[in-house]
């Protein structure tokens, strides 16, 4: 849900979304059925690149620095997904769905 205020209608004092949840709708989608069923390749990270991410977060964690990833499960009902911004195209790494990641592995 995306809630936005035109500031010459002065909408904004005091508003809260503490009881956001109320509005939420009575059946809604979950992440994964949102999903393209196919996703071309150019889309899917290579296992090097995750590999990389991986090993590069917890390199940062382990510093104490922000630096991570948000991994969405598609089978998991209550799954929610970061905002994907315009100047992060490239990477794509704020926004990556599960598909079978061996974390381990990392």
């Amino acid at each position: 849900m995306l809630v936005g205020f035109r500031r010459d209608l002065q909408l904004h004092a005091g508003f809260t979304l503490r009881d956001i949840a109320a509005q939420y709708p009575a059946v809604r989608p979950t992440f994964g059925e949102l999903l393209e069923p196919t996703v071309d390749a150019k889309f899917i990270l290579t296992p090097v690149l995750w590999k990389y991410l991986y090993r590069y977060a917890r390199k940062h964690q382990a510093r104490g620095n922000g630096f991570g990833y948000g991994l969405v499960d598609p089978a998991n009902p209550h799954s929610v997904a970061r905002t994907l911004s315009a100047r992060y195209y490239k990477d794509g790494a704020e926004i990556l769905v599960d598909r079978g990641w061996d974390r381990p592995l990392g």
